[in-house]
């Protein structure tokens, strides 16, 4: 039996989505393992769905798993496009590089995001 899809995330949701996770920033992006620190990522998710869902402009239900998931790709994407704008400095043939321009969701996650992870 297949998964029902969910609807697409419109940009409202994107940008409610991250203003929140940007005030939660230093519980969902760290680094610790330990169990005390799993239960907080677990806790503030929740706080992050019920504060989306009680503010979703579309009215659709987010399930925390699917948030999570949904700011992870968004997270991989943005390191993607990272890497492949670092890559373009750096190749040879002189005149200007193409300088592609971020939206202002992906250039949020890009400073939530430790530079570690995306310059290397």
């Amino acid at each position: 039996k297949r998964r029902a899809r969910s609807t697409n995330y419109t940009s409202e949701e994107k940008a409610a989505l991250i203003s929140i996770v940007t005030e939660y920033k230093n519980i969902i992006e760290s680094k610790k393992t330990d169990k005390v620190s799993w239960e907080d990522k677990n806790d503030t998710w929740e706080r992050i769905g019920s504060e989306l869902n009680s503010i979703a402009p579309s009215g659709t239900y987010r399930t925390t798993d699917s948030l999570k998931k949904f700011y992870e790709n968004l997270k991989k994407e943005t390191r993607k496009n990272a890497v492949e704008e670092k890559t373009e400095q750096f190749k040879t043939g002189g005149g200007r590089s193409a300088h592609k321009i971020l939206d202002p969701v992906r250039e949020t996650v890009l400073t939530l995001m430790n530079t570690k992870t995306v310059t290397g």
